[in-house]
């Protein structure tokens, strides 16, 4: 079965101005197992210093996920984050 799903969070820090933080997932099943799946994300931050879209994909077996993103983040360039979810 194929899922989607939107977030959206608000965000206003003490010292800094409110920004918006939204996310799309969709996740595609892969063979006839319910828990094998490779999801497809997109976000959009709209924080002025490290803001703008990201995009992001993981797969998961069972209890085992892998999850991988690229971001941006500000002067450094692109940010890459990789993780690794065991559950038990």
């Amino acid at each position: 079965m194929h899922e989607a799903g939107l977030a959206l969070d608000m965000d206003k820090p003490l010292q800094d101005n409110p920004a918006a933080l939204l996310g799309t997932e969709y996740s595609l099943p892969l063979g006839s197992q319910a828990n094998r799946a490779l999801a497809l994300r997109l976000g959009l931050n709209t924080r002025t210093d490290t803001g703008g879209l990201s995009y992001g994909l993981g797969w998961r077996e069972k209890n085992l996920s892998i999850d991988y993103a690229i971001e941006p983040f500000g002067d450094l360039s692109l940010n890459h984050r990789v993780g690794l979810t065991l559950g038990f």
